[in-house]
């Protein structure tokens, strides 16, 4: 870096990756109001070792929420 220069971070990520026991994991821009279920289905659906009943939603400011 050198005098002058500037490094910028977004307000906000509009990337939702989704990740673990799915077909592909992957990362897609964020729809409004588009369900869970729904990003889940873009990866392909759950694999068969997945345990839906533990699936969770970590969000951009740490928390996260069992679905």
């Amino acid at each position: 870096m050198e005098n002058g220069d500037e490094i910028q971070f977004p307000a906000y990520s509009s990337i939702v990756s989704v990740g673990g026991e799915v077909l592909k994991a992957l990362a897609v821009q964020y729809v409004k109001g588009e369900s869970f279920k729904k990003y889940i289905s873009s990866a392909g659906g759950f694999t068969i070792k997945a345990n839906k009943n533990k699936a969770f939603i970590i969000y951009t400011n740490g928390k996260s929420k069992q679905t």
